[in-house]
């Protein structure tokens, strides 16, 4: 699995755990970073791909799975609770989609997978829609732990 990044100490904690850490290039932003993952991944052999941020506090191996469900050849996207952004989107690898990441995104990325004729499926789940974007989403998150998440966060 590559791990990009310009930080150094994720790239040796990435290694450490398994993980092929790819220098993010300067400047090149997180469309490009995830490109280079994408095409890292596929020559490595990978059938697809799931892409999700960091910023999923309540992330559960309930919605990995579904994510990751190999029975499924067609793009999973799932939206934030806005349902502006994309806060988990796969792949089948190798890919020709082109990453919209940033503003209204998941909008961006269902008209790239209409305009891929792709399958697309979107995934509704509180915990993967769950993100940390405002001071208000973390006063929401650390005061809901107990009620959203039955069980222990990844």
């Amino acid at each position: 699995m590559p791990v990009i990044s310009r930080d150094t100490a994720v790239a040796q904690i990435a290694a450490t755990h398994g993980a092929i850490p790819l220098a993010e290039k300067a400047g090149a932003g997180l469309n490009e970073a995830i490109r280079l993952g994408l095409q890292k991944a596929a020559a490595m052999g990978a059938s697809q791909a799931l892409i999700l941020p960091s910023d999923l506090p309540f992330l559960r191996v309930e919605d990995v799975a579904v994510m990751g469900d190999p029975s499924s050849s067609a793009i999973l996207i799932a939206s934030d609770r806005s349902g502006a952004g994309t806060n988990a989107l796969r792949l089948p690898l190798p890919t020709e989609f082109e990453m919209q990441y940033g503003r209204n995104s998941y909008h961006k990325h269902l008209a790239e997978a209409r305009r891929l004729n792709s399958p697309i499926h979107t995934i509704a789940s509180p915990t993967l829609q769950f993100d940390l974007d405002t001071p208000q989403d973390w006063q929401e998150a650390f005061g809901e732990i107990g009620s959203i998440c039955e069980i222990e966060p990844i």
